[in-house]
C-alpha cells in the first residue's frame, strides 16, 4: 500500500471514528500509516478479510506487537467506552481474545517445555537403567575405556610440561649466551677506552696487552666454535625432538582416532540392538493388540448370536403362546355357542311344553263348559 492510499484511508477512517472527541489514529501515533490504514479498513468493515481483527493481530510478530502496543492499548481504550458502535465493541473484544490466545499460547509453550525436559529425564533415566543391565563386560569396557582416556590425558600433560620445560631451558641457554657475548663487547669497549684515555700510562704494557689480547682472540675463537657447535647439536637436538614431538603427535592422533571409531562402532551397534528390541516389542504389541480384537470380535460375534438365537426363541415362545391363546379363545367360544344353543333349544322346548299345556288345559276348560 502506497503513502496516498494510506493516507486517505486513515483520513477517512478518522472522520468516521471519531470516539469521545478524540481521533482514534492521530498523526502522533506510534502506528505506521499501512498499519493504521488496515486496522480502520479492519474496523469500518471495510476489509473482507478482517471480519475480527483476531486474525489480524495474531499475524503480527513480537517486535510489531511491542511497538504498536501503545497504539493498541489507545484503540482499546477507545473501543472500551460507553459507545453503541458494534464495530467499537468487536475490535475491543478482539483484542481481549487476542490477549487471551496470546496467554494460551505462552501457557502451551511452557508446558511443551515441561514436556520435552520430562522426556529427557525418562530418556537419561532409562539410558542409565539399560546401562546397568548391560552387565559386569560393559562396565568393565567402560572402565577400561575410562582408563585409557585418563592414561592419554596424563600422557599429554606430561607431553605438555616436558614441552614447556625444553622451552625453557633453550630461553635460559639463549639467555646466557647473549650475556656472555654483551658482557664480551662491554670489556672489549671498556679495554679500547681505557687505552685512547691514558696513552702513556698503558705504553709499557704494550707486549703484554698484544700477549694477552692473542690469549683473549684464542680464548675466543675457542669460546665462539663451542658457540656454534652447541648450536649445530642444539639444532640437531630440536630437530630430533621435533621429530619424536611429531611422531607422538600422530601416534596420540592414531590413538584418538581409533578410539572415536570404536566409541561410534559401539554406539552404532548400541543403537541397532535399541532399535531391534523396539521393532520386537512393537510387533509384539501389534501381535497382542491383533489377538485381543479377535477375542473381542469372537466374543461380540458369539454374544451377537446368542442374542439373535435367544430371541428367536422368545419370538417362538410368543407365537406359540398367542396361538395357545388363540386356540383356549376359539374353544371357549365354541363352548359359549354351544351353551347358548343348549339353552336356547331347552327355552324352546320349555316354550312347547307350556304351550302344549296350556292348549291341554284350554281343551279340558272348554270341555267341561260344554258337558255343564
Amino acid at each position: 500500500m502506497n503513502a496516498e492510499t494510506a493516507a486517505a484511508a486513515n483520513s477517512k477512517a478518522a472522520r468516521k471514528l471519531k470516539w469521545g472527541g478524540h481521533f482514534a489514529f492521530s498523526s502522533t501515533c506510534v502506528a505506521t500509516e499501512c498499519l493504521r490504514s488496515r486496522l480502520s479498513d479492519a474496523i469500518t468493515g471495510k476489509s473482507t478479510g478482517f471480519c475480527c481483527l483476531t486474525s489480524f493481530l495474531m499475524t503480527l510478530t513480537e517486535e510489531e506487537r511491542e511497538k504498536y502496543e501503545g497504539f493498541l492499548l489507545q484503540c482499546h481504550r477507545l473501543a472500551k467506552g460507553k459507545s453503541r458502535n458494534p464495530k467499537k465493541v468487536e475490535f475491543a473484544n478482539s483484542v481481549d481474545i487476542f490477549r487471551a490466545k496470546r496467554q494460551q499460547q505462552l501457557t502451551f509453550l511452557q508446558h511443551q517445555q515441561q514436556q520435552q525436559q520430562q522426556q529427557q529425564q525418562q530418556q537419561q533415566v532409562l539410558l542409565q537403567q539399560q546401562q546397568q543391565q548391560v552387565g559386569g563386560s560393559q562396565t568393565k569396557k567402560d572402565k577400561t575405556k575410562a582408563a585409557k582416556a585418563k592414561d592419554a590425558a596424563t600422557a599429554a600433560e606430561e607431553e605438555k610440561e616436558i614441552d614447556k620445560q625444553e622451552e625453557t631451558t633453550q630461553k635460559n641457554k639463549q639467555k646466557e649466551i647473549t650475556k656472555k657475548y654483551k658482557q664480551k663487547e662491554k670489556t672489549k669497549k671498556d679495554k679500547q677506552t681505557e687505552t685512547t684515555k691514558n696513552p702513556r700510562r698503558n705504553k709499557n704494557k704494550t707486549n703484554k696487552q698484544i700477549e694477552t689480547k692473542s690469549t683473549n682472540t684464542a680464548e675466543a675463537e675457542k669460546e665462539e666454535k663451542e658457540e656454534k657447535e652447541n648450536k649445530e647439536k642444539e639444532t640437531e637436538e630440536n630437530g630430533n625432538e621435533e621429530k619424536e614431538k611429531e611422531r607422538k603427535e600422530k601416534e596420540k592422533e592414531q590413538k584418538e582416532r581409533e578410539e572415536k571409531e570404536e566409541k561410534e562402532k559401539e554406539e552404532k551397534e548400541e543403537k541397532e540392538r535399541e532399535q531391534k528390541e523396539k521393532e520386537e516389542k512393537e510387533k509384539e504389541r501389534e501381535q497382542k493388540e491383533k489377538e485381543e480384537k479377535e477375542k473381542e470380535e469372537k466374543e461380540e460375534k458369539e454374544k451377537e448370536e446368542k442374542e439373535e438365537k435367544e430371541k428367536e426363541e422368545k419370538e417362538k415362545e410368543e407365537k406359540e403362546k398367542e396361538e395357545k391363546e388363540r386356540e383356549q379363545k376359539e374353544r371357549e367360544e365354541k363352548e359359549k355357542e354351544k351353551e347358548e344353543k343348549e339353552k336356547e333349544k331347552k327355552k324352546k322346548v320349555e316354550c312347547m311344553r307350556n304351550t302344549e299345556e296350556k292348549a291341554a288345559a284350554a281343551t279340558v276348560s272348554n270341555s267341561n263348559k260344554t258337558e255343564q
